[in-house]
């Protein structure tokens, strides 16, 4: 059994496409895979999207672990029409998630997936990670 940990970031103006994005993930999944669901959000995000989201993914037995990022802290972080600030999330993936997750994948919003992320999930990257304290390492 493959515990996949899958990690998204959303706006209300972008839970639409997170909704197709997360069916689409959950649709192709192999039955032998567990997917966890994590998406991370500001505080403007309101309680109705977070119920339609899980409303759309409510056959799938996933409930998604909605996760509040303090934009505070991106004050002078640089955004225009086609940057939003909700962009900067995915940097602080490693801060918001439990220590006791070693890998995840984070997954733009705006994507479909066609396959099962299985296979994904399955690379061996022990020798590729990001970590604060060592920046990007490859072999």
């Amino acid at each position: 059994m493959n515990n996949v940990h899958v990690v998204t970031t959303t706006s209300n103006e972008f839970a639409q496409y997170t909704a197709v994005m997360l069916n689409s993930l959950l649709d192709n999944k192999s039955a032998d895979s567990v997917i966890h669901v994590y998406i991370t959000i500001n505080d403007k995000f309101t309680d109705g999207m977070k119920v339609k989201l899980n409303e759309s993914v409510s056959q799938y037995n996933v409930l998604p672990q909605f996760i509040t990022i303090d934009e505070s802290i991106l004050d002078n972080f640089k955004v225009s029409h086609h940057f939003a600030l909700q962009n900067y999330y995915r940097i602080f993936t490693p801060d918001v998630l439990s220590k006791k997750i070693d890998k995840a994948i984070f997954l733009d919003s705006d994507i479909i997936l066609k396959e099962d992320i299985t296979q994904l999930w399955n690379i061996d990257i022990d020798d590729y990670f990001f970590s604060r304290s060592r920046g990007f390492r490859g072999g």
